[in-house]
């Protein structure tokens, strides 16, 4: 049983907190399958989009076929994870609206390897389908660092944007050398508040296999572009990179 209280705590305090053991055996085998399933092609209510040299779905809750991905539906829409989203947020929200399937590879490489804090404040449920180490690309944060975040939105108020995405880099140096690797098992869960500094680990051995569940404040959705133009902005920075 999931110790609600304490997980709303650690995400006051420290803006994240791990579960250990959050989807059992049998459901890894499932999700991992289902995982697989989702990047083998498009499905009704997924799309693939540009990814370095790994791979990525977005699924859109309501609209994909949850008799073909039982598994995803019964992880990422729980109570549980319904109650400390409630708990936490205080104001109205949409739990996981968007679930995104990441596999990662030697020599991927994209936005979110820099440490950053998203755009639009966002609760993550992230969960590993692999023992994730460094070496493969172990999720990376600064504790306590989403108290700085506050300071920082209240300076830069609106000009805090996808095209002036920069902003969210530029963090303090001091801070930053505070950041540590949250390694895990398969079936642990990392669930984060975006606002605290974070990347994903850059993979040097083997694959990193996630699966996160985006939940947003109702009010954040009227600030989001419209989902062709963050794919084109997505893909101009990914060429860039590249």
């Amino acid at each position: 049983m999931l110790d609600k209280n304490k997980i709303c705590q650690d995400l006051r305090d420290n803006g994240f907190s791990i579960i250990s053991n959050f989807a059992s055996e049998d459901q890894l085998k499932k999700l991992n399958s289902e995982f697989d399933l989702f990047l083998e092609k498009e499905h009704k209510g997924t799309a693939h989009f540009p990814y370095s040299e790994g791979q990525s779905s977005r699924v859109n809750k309501g609209l994909y076929d949850t008799k073909l991905f039982p598994c995803t539906t019964e992880v990422f829409y729980t109570d549980d994870l319904n109650d400390i989203a409630k708990e936490y947020l205080q104001e109205d929200f949409d739990l996981s609206s968007e679930i995104f399937i990441v596999k990662d590879v030697v020599g991927s490489r994209h936005i979110a390897n820099d440490l950053h804090y998203d755009v639009l404040n966002t609760l993550k449920f992230f969960l590993y389908l692999t023992d994730t180490k460094t070496a493969n690309g172990a999720f990376v944060c600064v504790p306590g660092s989403h108290l700085y975040t506050k300071k920082y939105r209240e300076f830069y108020k609106d000009k805090i944007c996808y095209e002036n995405r920069h902003l969210t880099r530029e963090l303090d140096a001091e801070k930053s050398k505070e950041k540590i690797p949250i390694e895990g098992k398969a079936g642990t869960l990392i669930i984060f508040d975006t606002d605290v500094w974070h990347k994903a680990g850059k993979v040097s051995i083997g694959e990193r296999r996630v699966m996160r569940g985006h939940t947003r404040p109702i009010k954040n959705f009227k600030k989001v572009q419209s989902r062709s133009k963050q794919n084109n902005l997505y893909s101009r920075i990914l060429r860039k990179i590249k």
